[in-house]
């Protein structure tokens, strides 16, 4: 049995259907993955999708039938927030993951693979994105006062090290996961000189929908009905109002990656020299 080293976590509601290519979905994001992930190295790569219970679409098909070369497992449950409670879907689906892959990609439906080579992966807790120099690292290292590195280091569709989700025992707190995933970066650079970045090359495109193709219940949240317990929990309570317990859960989260690093004896490796 070959064991998967990299695993793709998505959260989809299908924004077209089967006849309609003309548009970017989960379609072309698994066509790319077709074009340019050799079929060697399928196996070791698993996709995990989360469908909404209530998509009429997403019952139509079974992307396993469609691409019966690559590993994908599917969940299928109710939306709950939507796009407000990102957080717990990751988190659902990182814990149904196969725990022996080493690696964690964070895609969407509107993406699709530029290029592959799964040997690029290495390092126990490795943060591959593309914007995390030191250059960055050090403008942005008074992260309490300049704000600019929720733009400024945001890096769509980067992967991390399982090993590190597994320390943090959380994803996000919050819906905006990319710029948790960079908060927690800086704060190892700020407070202990770390970095786990590995730049590289992009290995996705950003494919956009075009708006007036949308499905008309393509809204993952009716704000009309239901709770909107876990909306405010983000790094903005209001406008220009910081959530200052958001920056304290990050930053305790980040010790706990410190103390590993010490304890596994592999510190200096990724202390700035």
């Amino acid at each position: 049995m070959i064991i998967p080293k990299l695993t793709f976590l998505m959260m989809c509601r299908i924004r077209t259907d089967l006849k309609d290519n003309s548009i970017s979905d989960i379609f072309s994001f698994f066509d790319s993955a077709i074009k340019y992930i050799p079929i060697g190295e399928r196996p070791l790569v698993e996709f995990l999708v989360k469908f909404d219970n209530d998509d009429k679409i997403a019952k139509s098909f079974n992307l396993n039938k469609l691409y019966p070369s690559l590993n994908i497992r599917t969940f299928t449950y109710g939306r709950w927030e939507g796009q407000a409670t990102n957080h717990y879907h990751f988190s659902y689906l990182f814990s149904h993951r196969n725990p022996n892959s080493k690696y964690i990609g964070f895609v969407s439906d509107d993406c699709q693979f530029t290029r592959f080579n799964i040997n690029e992966l290495i390092g126990e807790y490795s943060y591959f994105n593309t914007k995390h120099t030191l250059k960055k690292l050090e403008e942005f290292k008074d992260y309490k006062n300049n704000l600019s590195w929720i733009t400024g280091l945001n890096d769509s569709y980067p992967i991390m090290s399982a090993k590190i989700l597994e320390i943090t025992s959380g994803i996000g707190f919050q819906e905006h996961i990319d710029n948790w995933k960079s908060l927690l970066n800086l704060i190892l650079y700020s407070k202990y000189k770390i970095s786990l970045s590995r730049i590289w090359k992009p290995i996705f495109k950003r494919h956009n929908i075009l708006p007036e193709k949308l499905r008309k219940d393509l809204t993952w949240y009716d704000w009309t009905t239901g709770s909107k317990f876990n909306y405010d929990m983000k790094l903005f309570i209001e406008k220009d109002k910081v959530n200052s317990y958001y920056f304290t859960l990050v930053e305790k989260q980040a010790h706990n990656i410190y103390l590993n690093l010490k304890e596994d004896g592999v510190l200096q490796n990724y202390k700035i020299k």
